[in-house]
C-alpha cells in the first residue's frame, strides 16, 4: 500500500458550545489541515496522486475559509466548529471530487500543536500499524 499526505493551513476563528450550554469566546488559531491518500497501484507517472493538484484543491478550501468564523460556515451548520466536525467537512469537498475520492481515506485537523482530530470513514488511521488500513477489532487486539 502506497500512503501519501498532503498538509494545507489558513487562519480562521471559531467559538465551541460546551457541555453546559455556554459558547468559549471567539479565538483565532492556525488550522493545519492533512489530507491522507492511500492505493495499492501508482499511476503512469509513479503517483499516488499528484502533490500539486491535492494542494491547489485544499488551498481552494482554505483560501474560503481563511479569516472567517467557522461557526459561520455553512458546511459546519447545525453543530458545533470542531476540529473532528472541521475534518468531516474537508473530507467531503475533497470527496466531491472524482480524482480524489477513489484514494482518500482520511483527513485530520490540528488547531492547537499536539492536538488532532480527523475523519476517516473507512478506519484509516496514519501512523497506527504502519498506515494499513484497519478496523475496530484490529485496534481491540
Amino acid at each position: 500500500m502506497y500512503t501519501v499526505a498532503v498538509t494545507s493551513r489558513f487562519q480562521a476563528t471559531h467559538a465551541l458550545r460546551m457541555y453546559d450550554g455556554m459558547s468559549e469566546p471567539i479565538h483565532e488559531h492556525e488550522w493545519c489541515v492533512r489530507a491522507c491518500f492511500a492505493g495499492h497501484r501508482l499511476d503512469e507517472v509513479g503517483l499516488v496522486v499528484d502533490f500539486t493538484y491535492v494542494r491547489k484543491r485544499m488551498g481552494e478550501i482554505g483560501e474560503k475559509l481563511a479569516g472567517t468564523c467557522l461557526n459561520e460556515w455553512p458546511a459546519l451548520e447545525g453543530g458545533n466548529p470542531s476540529a473532528e466536525r472541521v475534518a468531516t467537512a474537508f473530507f467531503q469537498l475533497l470527496s466531491a471530487d472524482t480524482r480524489l475520492s477513489p484514494i482518500l481515506r482520511g483527513v485530520f485537523v490540528t488547531e492547537t500543536p499536539g492536538c488532532e482530530a480527523g475523519y476517516a470513514p473507512g478506519g484509516f488511521i496514519p501512523g497506527l500499524m504502519d498506515g494499513r488500513i484497519i478496523d475496530d477489532k484490529t485496534l481491540e487486539r
